[in-house]
This record gives structure tokens, sequence and C-alpha cells, in this order.
């Protein structure tokens, strides 16, 4: 997701990452990794209960990717990426979706 940055900005989209840790966790591992981006603590499985990414038996969250407009409305929803946000695949599919789907500018008098 972090070489993907660029490409996101040129298309007007954030890419972030949330995690089932606790935000001490996240903290730590951001201090140990390179990664830029943002991520967010859901460690009460609120967020990933929502979307059906949690499994409570397994204690374990899938891997997906979503890809949310402005208006908070999903237009493209992965359940199980290979690499999670990671998968550069998957980022490049939401960028041509963004490509193929953005607005179209009109011009003055239309």
């Amino acid at each position: 997701m972090q070489q993907k940055q660029k490409e996101l900005i040129k298309v007007k989209a954030t890419a972030l990452a949330i995690s089932v840790e606790d935000a001490k966790t996240i903290q730590q591992f951001r201090k140990t990794s390179a990664i830029k981006y943002t991520i967010l603590s859901d460690s009460s499985h609120e967020v990933s209960d929502k979307f059906q990414t949690y499994s409570a038996r397994d204690k374990f969250s899938v891997p997906a990717l979503f890809l949310i407009d402005t208006k908070g409305v999903i237009r493209l929803g992965k359940v199980g990426v290979p690499h999670g946000p990671f998968d550069s695949s998957a980022i490049d599919q939401s960028i041509k979706w963004i490509k193929k789907n953005e607005p179209k500018e009109s011009g003055a008098g239309a």
C-alpha cells in the first residue's frame, strides 16, 4: 500500500489500514517498521464485525480491502485479499475503478 500512495493521491484517494490490535501494539509495530500510512485500531471488533471480516472462533480478522467514496458508500469490497491491504493488485484494481468511475468535469455552459 505504501508503494501506491503517489498513485492514490493522483486519484484523490486515501488509504489506511484497520487492525484488530490495540493502539499500543499498533504504535509499537509502527516504530519498528517503515510504514507511513495510517493504521487505526479496531480492538473492540466493531468495524470488523460490521464488515464481517473477523472470526471470533479463530480470533483472526480476514484481510480485506474496501473502497469507500466521499459520501461513505462502499464502491468496491474484497474480503480475503491475499496480502490484505498490502496486495498491490487489489490497490491497482481500486485505482482503475476510481479512474473509470470518477465524475467527468462539465465545461462552462454545459
